[in-house]
């Protein structure tokens, strides 16, 4: 613990002191040199050393006296004058041990060679506050220490009037206590051979060690020791004292029934007497009791059954209530069948008047195109026939007959020509349009012969890895999950091990599932689903650490399901919604699982318990429309169809692909799959190649009819540019009469055509208005189908709800009736034990009337009363007449005994009292012991670098308080950082200054009122000693409460000094004897007081 002094107290300016005979001289002049030096100085702190003076000390007859300075003081001298014989004597006079002075290993050591004795004489100043005792030993304490050459020493405490006051150590150890003067500190009393090798030679233990001696907190913890072991003691008594009081306990006991058999005989037989009538009338009160409950429950049990009916009667009427609601139900989906079977053939015929009217539209369309196609080329002839007549008239010059013969021949000739390169042409066209027609075929063809090539090579693609997959389950069943599958499971088995996931994530499900029945592993494997495929975890966390690890995996195609959920090992209650046919399983029936916590996620995810697998077809759809069993979903088939109570979905799948137990079989089939493919891939490669041909032939054939029709053409234009010439120059009536006539034909063909187009068009716009009315109607047909289907289905899930409603309601009837008919049957007996117990509380009131017949009330009950009557009657039969002597000895031994007892419980609950509050004290202190530990650590830190950087040092040190270990480090180069030396590789002058700046640091950690320093300064150079002291005596400085004594052999006349210190400059030694006569010594350190 530290100090709690800072304030000064100050001393008397004079005061007498009385000395003995032999130490008048010495005293008087210490008494004499403390009243000047109080004189001249106006305050001193309590416990500061106020002079000193010693005899036959060391190899000193007589050193002193010496006053000191209440603030600075230098002792300066050379080798042997006295500073370390001062500075010893300060730590023995106050009670110090040899070993720790590094001056000797005895107390008698310290006697001058060739005297008996030594004496120190101290004197400590105690005002202000802080005096201890001041009304007894005034404003100073004078402590002699006296040593014999036997090795004893003497104390003696005087006050300021030189009384002697005490001789016991005790009371000067609690003078040190309350000054808090620490004589065996190395911060408080620094000798030069601790500052020599502290840093050096100190591992980092004793180092710690150091630290905690000099901030006390050594000494807190061997408090806390000691507290502990006290504590622990202080159990083992209390353990001591339970015993004690178990067998006080027992003695008191037995002295009470030792007391109570010498109660005179006549109490007893009275007390019997008394207990007797108890008994009775207590037999009495329990037949009551029971009689009062028998009718109590009968009560209770008339109100029972009438409940039972009630509740009886509630569920029939619900359940009538849902059988008509059912009937009204099943009526209205009847009559909604009905009006869906009415509405069905209506629409039927709807839909084929418009497919009818669509094909009508689509024909007038094409008929309507042809006239309007045939009108323009009547239109563009007779623009043809119009020009040659205008022509004709207007020509002058007309041939002969002859010539107009020629001409009509060779016009007749032309047209012939014409006509047959016209056929020709239309021959030719036809040709073309076909194979133009071939190639589109052969390239449409081509395209859906290489889109299923593609297919059937992804097939066997998907067949050979399938293929390898299952080849590699046969030594790893993971592979039949993918290649990836057995190293994403070994890196989830690894993070497990490193702790990374709370618990270890399932997966994948589908390779912890087996399948009793193999023929309905396609049906389970439709039901699950992707599940098969995923994982499950038990938390987010663990989600998404799965997560990074499949992400870190080079997957192809779809990723793995994660499912999160709390993984129960307990299993769900399923018994009251799983589905139960007496001929087909459940899906959770025909499933083996490793553990409960995968059943509990199939139940979740996939209700299994409510689908049942059912091998044929048309059975699975006759069990499950229109009314499955109950609590059942949904229906699997052994090919994977997919059967609900309305509505039928066949699988795509054609086997299973994980579930599946024969994994040779599997091979086998996908090998022959694989031939089979492979020899479609061949088909398909030869039919493209063929086709590819067809194509290529004809593209030439159409390519040879395209020159040919362009020949045609060309022909064609040539002839009918000669016919028109020829035409153009016969210009003769009667040709232009002929002109005419075919004019006027083709006018009148005009018109026809212009007829027919109108009414093509009158019909097509008729057939479309009547397309769009009867498609709206379809429309509205489809629209009644379907609100009535909807309704239907409406209908049918509610017939469903109260189908399911009566079934409960039947089986709640079910059970009142049980309950009901259990309840009677224990209220018939309830009524006849009533009857018997009404008998027999007749027959003990009887018996208890003639015994007492006043009745008297009993707070006891029958077997206490009962046992206590045996116990009395024992005592009886067993009891003496006693005198009256007897009686009084056996009360006072019992009196005595009783109160010991109660002082020892009364004793026992102080000591668990205070092993409480000790306990709960002792926590409290090392919480605060250890918060206390840290801050004087980082203060040290502190104020260790703040004190190294005033020389550009640097350094640190290092505290761990669990190894009980201390490092130092100290860098003296400037600006290298990371470059650490330890203490032991620097020169003498910076170790001595590191030693300085570990003691300012410690300085601030602990309270004394005085520090003394014995040759700090030896091994420093001049720059590094100046520095140390200006640092020092600017601490001092800071702490003007406190005194500080440095002694030094070095001149100090080039300090710098901001208050004026008190040097005393100690005379050189007579050289006749320049070391101390030690003698080596074979018994410990110890001193005997």
């Amino acid at each position: 613990m530290l100090s709690k002094r800072s304030c000064r107290s100050g001393v008397s300016p004079s005061s007498k002191r009385i000395r003995s005979d032999a130490d008048s001289d010495a005293d008087g002049d210490v008494a004499d040199a403390a009243e000047n030096e109080c004189s001249s100085m106006e305050l001193y702190n309590s416990g500061v050393i106020k002079s000193i003076y010693l005899r036959n000390f060391m190899c000193h007859a007589s050193l002193g006296p010496f006053n000191f300075n209440l603030h600075v003081n230098f002792l300066v001298g050379n080798n042997g004058s006295g500073k370390s014989a001062i500075f010893t004597a300060i730590m023995i006079a106050l009670g110090g041990k040899a070993n720790i002075t590094n001056r000797g290993t005895c107390i008698k050591s310290f006697i001058k060679h060739g005297q008996s004795f030594a004496e120190i004489f101290i004197t400590l100043c105690n005002r202000g506050p802080d005096a201890y005792q001041p009304e007894i030993y005034g404003r100073l304490i004078v402590v002699e220490n006296h040593i014999t050459r036997e090795g004893h020493r003497q104390y003696k405490l005087k006050n300021d009037a030189g009384k002697i006051i005490s001789i016991k150590r005790q009371d000067l150890n609690s003078i040190l206590d309350h000054f808090n003067i620490q004589v065996d500190n190395p911060i408080c009393m620094l000798n030069q051979e601790m500052s020599k090798c502290f840093l050096q030679a100190r591992n980092p233990s004793e180092k710690y060690k150091f630290f905690m001696k000099a901030t006390q907190l050594e000494q807190m913890h061997k408090d806390y020791v000691e507290i502990e072991m006290q504590r622990t003691q202080t159990l083992d008594k209390v353990e001591n004292y339970k015993e004690v009081l178990v067998d006080m306990n027992q003695m008191v006991q037995q002295k009470k029934e030792n007391l109570d058999e010498l109660v005179g005989l006549e109490d007893l037989q009275k007390e019997f007497r008394c207990l007797e009538n108890q008994r009775v009338w207590a037999e009495v009160r329990d037949v009551e009791l029971e009689y009062d409950s028998l009718k109590r429950k009968m009560i209770e049990g008339q109100t029972l059954t009438d409940r039972f009916g009630q509740k009886e009667a509630a569920y029939k009427r619900k359940q009538d209530e849902a059988e008509a609601k059912l009937k009204t139900m099943q009526d209205r989906i009847d009559e909604l069948l009905r009006v869906m079977d009415s509405l069905r053939p209506q629409y039927e015929e709807i839909r084929k008047k418009v497919d009818q009217l669509k094909r009508d539209d689509s024909n007038s369309q094409i008929l309507l195109k042809g006239l309007r196609c045939k009108m323009q080329v009547a239109e563009r002839d007779n623009n043809d026939l119009m020009k040659k007549i205008y022509a004709a008239k207007n020509s002058e010059h007309q041939n002969m007959a002859a010539s107009n013969a020629e001409h009509e021949s060779s016009k007749t000739r032309l047209e012939a020509q014409l006509r047959t390169l016209n056929e020709k042409k239309d021959t030719v066209a036809q040709q073309m349009e076909q194979f133009k027609h071939n190639v589109q075929l052969c390239s449409q063809k081509n395209a859906a012969l290489r889109n299923e090539l593609v297919n059937v090579q992804r097939a066997v693609q998907h067949s050979e890895q399938r293929q390898r997959e299952l080849s590699g389950s046969r030594t790893d069943r993971l592979s039949r999950f993918g290649q990836h599958m057995p190293r994403l499971s070994q890196l989830i088995d690894d993070a497990h091990k490193q702790r990374r996931f709370q618990r270890k994530p399932i997966g994948p499900l589908g390779s912890l599932l087996r399948i009793r029945d193999p023929e309905l592993a396609l049906a389970a494997e439709s039901c699950l689903k992707d599940i098969v495929y995923a994982f499950c975890c038990h938390s987010h966390q663990d989600e998404h650490t799965l997560e990074s690890i499949i992400r870190g995996m080079p997957l192809r195609g779809h990723r793995p399901q994660i499912i999160v959920t709390p993984f129960l090992d307990k299993l769900h209650e399923i018994s009251k919604r799983s589905v139960k046919h007496p001929e087909f399983p459940s899906l959770f029936e025909i499933l083996e699982m490793d553990n409960n916590i995968i059943a509990n996620i199939l139940i979740d995810m996939r209700s299994i318990e409510t689908v049942l697998l059912i091998k044929d077809n048309r059975m699975a759809r006759q069990v499950m429309i229109p009314r499955p069993p109950i609590n059942c979903k949904v229906a699997y088939t052994a090919v994977g169809d997919q059967v609900f109570s309305d509505r039928y979905y066949s699988s795509e799948t054609a086997r299973a692909r994980f579930l599946s137990s024969n994994v040779e079989e599997q091979i086998e089939e996908l090998q022959r799959e694989l031939v089979v493919v492979k020899g479609q891939v061949n088909e398909k490669q030869q039919q493209i190649t063929l086709n590819d041909k067809e194509k290529h032939s004809n593209n030439i054939q159409l390519t040879q009819k395209q020159a040919q029709m362009t020949q045609i053409q060309d022909r064609i234009v040539s002839l009918s540019n000669e016919l028109r010439r020829l035409k153009d120059v016969e210009p003769e009536e009667s040709s232009i009469y002929v002109l005419e006539e075919e004019l006027q034909d083709m006018q009148e063909q005009i018109v026809a055509l212009q007829g027919k187009i109108d009414d093509a068009a009158s019909i097509s716009e008729s057939t479309q208005e009547e397309y769009k009315q009867m498609k709206q109607k379809e429309q509205q047909q489809l629209g009644k189908i379907n609100a009535v289907k909807k309704e239907e289905e409406s209908v049918r899930t509610e017939y469903q709800s109260v189908d399911y409603d009566i079934r409960k309601y039947k089986c709640a009837q079910r059970s009142v009736q049980e309950k009901k008919r259990v309840h009677l049957d224990e209220f018939s007996n309830y009524n006849k034990n009533l009857m018997e117990q009404k008998q027999r509380l007749q027959e003990v009131t009887a018996l208890a009337q003639q015994i007492c017949p006043d009745r008297v009330d009993v707070t006891q009950s029958t077997r206490c009363l009962v046992m206590t009557l045996e116990k009395l009657k024992i005592r009886i039969d067993s009891t003496h007449h006693p005198t009256k002597k007897e009686k009084d000895e056996v009360l006072r031994n019992y009196t005595e005994l009783l109160a010991r007892y109660q002082q020892s419980r009364r004793h026992m609950k102080k000591l668990n009292n205070f092993v409480r509050f000790l306990e709960h004290m002792v926590k409290k202190r090392i919480d605060m012991y250890t918060k206390f530990q840290n801050y004087l650590s980082a203060l040290c830190k502190m104020n260790f670098d703040t004190m190294l950087s005033k020389r550009k040092y640097s350094g640190s040190m290092d505290f761990n308080h669990k190894n009980s270990t201390l490092m130092i480090t100290v860098n003296p180069n400037e600006g290298t950082e990371d470059h650490r030396t330890n203490t032991s590789t620097l020169s003498g002058g910076e170790r001595s200054f590191s030693t300085v700046c570990f003691i300012l640091a410690l300085w601030h950690c602990t309270e004394s009122p005085f520090r003394c320093l014995d040759e700090y300064d030896v091994f420093m150079d001049m720059v590094t000693r100046r520095m140390s002291m200006d640092m020092m005596l600017q601490e001092a400085d800071n702490q003007r409460h406190r005194q500080f004594m440095f002694i030094t052999p070095l001149p100090t006349n080039n300090f710098r000094f901001n208050l004026k210190p008190n040097i005393l400059q100690l005379k050189d030694p007579i050289r006749g004897q320049t070391t101390l006569p030690f003698s080596s010594v074979n018994h410990d350190d110890s001193d005997e007081d």
